[in-house]
């Protein structure tokens, strides 16, 4: 939010409240304009596939107008009277990511579409327009748009090599940081050369650039191994991966991804790595590399710890969901120990339980009957705990595996969790039957 927010700050729909996410402003937006003016434009029907002057056309009105009227919009923006009404929402990440890049009160998204709406009319106006030409301009403007906030130099110093006036017509991750950081240089969209030309521009762009490209690879800390199983964890996996080298649920493969999880925590230990986490029991893996300095961590302990410190006060049943391993027997045998009752889905997981808890009173296992819906997203700033557990691992130093059946003093876990800013994610109840997240949230 700007600090002091002005007029059309906020967007219309924003009364919805929950039926909608602040990501999905844009895609509205873009949406709604869309179809108004191919409702109000009979010309903007029936386009062609592809029409040549059409793009050219499009292409010299955007290095043209949409540059020139963007670089004076942009610098009007920070004017401390519009600055601190509306554009010091969008300066608000000093370190950018992609999605920096859309992050605008209402009325600077309207001033945007008005300014990449000029070549986009104009070429339907003209009956020059196209699919392709409509299509590209709007893939290069988002394209364009995240590269520049994803902070992080990708641009080959090659391209700039073999034709040197490229740095005048196409700007940089490293150029737009500077203006992120430096906040009154660097103003140009996504060519630079009004920069050079009003002499707006950063001293230290080209210097910056190439020193961006000459970091040396940095080691982490701590690396997390995870493969595509189902369709749904494309959600928990990075814009991009080598390949795939596992198919779910086919045992001919697991040799193959064993092989693989093994390679990467070899690499892993060369390259200094203090922790692996890693969601699994993992014991082959040491046991086959007892010369291993980095520390294999699947997590368990601190797992159990975030269950047991999340149940609210009243609690009589917690619901076990997933496949039974030695976490959820773990939290299942304390739980038990507390006089709480754990519940499953099926019967033969509470036989399960039985089998491997002989100690535990069967009055504190049941089969749950009741169906109740959870929501399967998480909001920002939230992390597993498993993934919480190599970080701290590799924060405190503690020379241990936990893999295999072993397990850490759970309270031991639980107060380095909480020294290191780490607060379990509270889930609200309406009865006294818990459903527990292992997740945490950041501060």
């Amino acid at each position: 939010m700007a600090s002091k927010p002005g007029i059309l700050t906020d967007w219309p729909w924003k009364p919805l409240g929950s039926f909608k996410g602040e990501r999905d402003d844009q895609i509205l937006f873009t949406g709604i304009l869309f179809y108004v003016f191919n409702r109000t434009f009979p010309q903007a029907s029936g386009l062609p596939f592809w029409r040549t002057d059409g793009m050219i056309l499009i292409i010299l009105l955007h290095v043209g107008p949409v540059e020139f009227l963007y670089y004076w919009l942009h610098r009007a923006l920070h004017h401390h009277y519009l600055y601190s009404r509306y554009h010091s929402h969008h300066h608000s990440s000093i370190v950018t990511q992609p999605i920096t890049s859309v992050i605008h009160p209402f009325a600077e998204h309207i001033a945007y579409f008005m300014l990449f709406a000029i070549p986009l009319l104009t070429s339907v106006f003209t009956g020059t327009a196209s699919i392709a030409s409509v299509f590209l301009y709007v893939i290069f403007i988002d394209f364009m748009n995240n590269m520049g906030h994803c902070n992080f130099e990708l641009i080959p110093n090659w391209l700039f090599s073999i034709f040197p006036p490229l740095k005048y017509i196409m700007y940089t991750p490293s150029f737009h940081s500077l203006h992120h950081t430096q906040f009154r240089t660097n103003y140009s969209l996504f060519m630079p050369f009004y920069d050079y030309i009003y002499n707006t521009l950063d001293k230290s762009s080209d210097t910056l650039y190439q020193n961006s490209l000459k970091r040396t690879e940095d080691s982490p800390d701590v690396v997390y191994l995870m493969h595509l199983t189902t369709p749904e964890s494309i959600y928990h996996l990075q814009l991009g991966f080598a390949s795939l080298a596992s198919k779910p649920y086919i045992h001919s493969k697991w040799d193959a991804i064993n092989k693989l999880i093994e390679e990467s925590i070899i690499e892993a230990d060369k390259k200094g790595v203090k922790g692996e986490e890693l969601n699994g029991y993992g014991a082959l893996y040491v046991q086959k590399n007892p010369g291993l300095k980095v520390k294999v961590v699947d997590g368990s302990s601190l797992v159990v710890a975030i269950v047991l410190n999340s149940i609210p006060k009243g609690t009589t049943q917690v619901l076990l969901r997933g496949k039974l391993t030695k976490v959820a027997y773990a939290i299942a045998f304390a739980l038990c120990q507390r006089g709480i009752q754990v519940a499953t889905l099926h019967k033969h997981e509470k036989e399960k339980l039985k089998v491997m808890l002989p100690t535990i009173p069967e009055t504190n296992l049941l089969v749950h009957t009741k169906s109740s819906t959870h929501k399967n997203w998480l909001p920002r700033r939230v992390m597993s705990g498993w993934r919480i557990a190599g970080i701290l691992h590799a924060k405190e130093g503690w020379d241990e595996h936990e893999c295999g059946h072993t397990m850490l003093e759970i309270d031991r876990v639980w107060k380095a969790t909480l020294r290191h800013g780490f607060r379990p994610l509270a889930t609200p109840t309406k009865n006294k039957t818990a459903t527990i997240n292992i997740l945490i949230r950041a501060k």
